[in-house]
């Protein structure tokens, strides 16, 4: 994928969109703007290809063109992001020269309209005279014109804010998990991967996973609306429990991941005992009575970056360890090659 594109060439593809949008009766969606953005690009054929075919049956519309997006823009996850991140930088790109072109234009009117002005007081040839009035005619149609493009960059930059803003709601709704408001397996997977790159001996990077014990016991006794506020009890524990760069998330049903950047094994084990004994002491209580359940208790499994390796390699020890955690009683912290922390009861 391109990182950007030049100012001029990201304006008039945006225009051209807009507009398409528009003839089309196509709402200007983010996913939409990025299609049609991309149609009049030209980089994709197959794109065009498709686009065109839409519109020469006649079935165009805002279902198929979220179609195209999948097809072409969600074929994995980082793509999708950098895709984002392409059309929020074009769309700056596009802010500014609609700016700087109404600027232009308004200057160029009053420029004019000056220049006639000065020209129009002298009429002492009669052949000045009709050249300035012709000027005066052309420039007064000159004008006009230059109002009507000032309106339409108005309403094409007021489009893009609109959208620009719609495609921050989506992005942060896209990395974001809906149940328990952190950061979801896609988002997680990003950082960790940005993470284990940046990775150096003199800047650690230890990762935990962790897992609620027995949460399907608990569904099956107390029902999923209250599995589902015990998975955002813990979710709101980790957010309290950490600070800085460190990273929670949700990583896929009852398990959560977390990310601590800066972070050798030995403190990330004692990071992540805390985190165990604030939970084991969390209530889950039945709000229309005020019963109180059984505690919550999870276990974790540690693991520290090793310099060169791939990030499967450190998910895969921190899995294994969290599986020592939870063979060896649960309730507990496993890191890598080291013996389990004793259970606070």
């Amino acid at each position: 994928m391109r990182s950007a594109y030049k100012t001029k060439e990201a304006a008039r593809h945006a225009t051209a969109a807009l507009a398409r949008m528009r003839e089309l009766e196509i709402p200007p969606t983010p996913v939409n703007f990025s299609v049609w953005f991309e149609y009049f690009a030209g980089t994709r054929a197959e794109l065009v290809r498709d686009l065109d075919g839409l519109v020469e049956s006649g079935a165009c519309s805002d279902e198929k063109c979220y179609d195209v997006f999948v097809r072409y823009f969600s074929q994995n996850d980082s793509n999708v992001a950098e895709a984002a991140a392409d059309i929020e930088r074009s769309i700056g790109n596009v802010l500014q020269h609609m700016a700087a072109a109404g600027k232009n234009a308004s200057g160029y009117r009053e420029a004019l309209s000056s220049l006639t002005e000065q020209l129009t007081e002298n009429d002492s040839l009669p052949d000045v005279r009709r050249a300035v009035e012709e000027m005066v005619t052309e420039t007064n149609s000159m004008a006009a014109r230059t109002q009507e493009l000032e309106g339409r960059l108005s309403d094409s930059s007021q489009e893009i804010s609109t959208l620009r803003l719609q495609l921050e709601s989506a992005r942060r709704e896209a990395l974001t998990d809906g149940l328990t408001g952190i950061a979801n397996r896609k988002y997680f997977d990003l950082t960790l991967s940005k993470h284990v790159q940046a990775a150096t001996p003199e800047e650690p990077l230890s990762l935990l996973l962790l897992d609620i014990d027995h949460f399907k016991q608990f569904n099956d006794r107390y029902g999923h609306q209250l599995g589902d506020q015990v998975l955002r009890l813990v979710a709101q524990t980790l957010g309290q429990s950490l600070k800085g760069r460190d990273l929670p998330a949700r990583y896929g049903g009852e398990e959560f991941g977390i990310l601590l950047p800066e972070t050798a094994l030995m403190d990330a084990t004692t990071v992540a005992d805390q985190i165990r004994q604030i939970i084991s002491k969390k209530q889950i209580v039945r709000r229309n009575n005020g019963e109180t359940l059984s505690r919550i208790t999870v276990s974790i499994g540690v693991a520290q970056y090793r310099d060169g390796e791939d990030v499967s390699s450190l998910v895969e020890r921190a899995d294994q360890a969290l599986y020592r955690a939870k063979n060896s009683g649960r309730n507990r912290v496993v890191a890598e090659d080291q013996a389990i922390l004793s259970v606070v009861k």
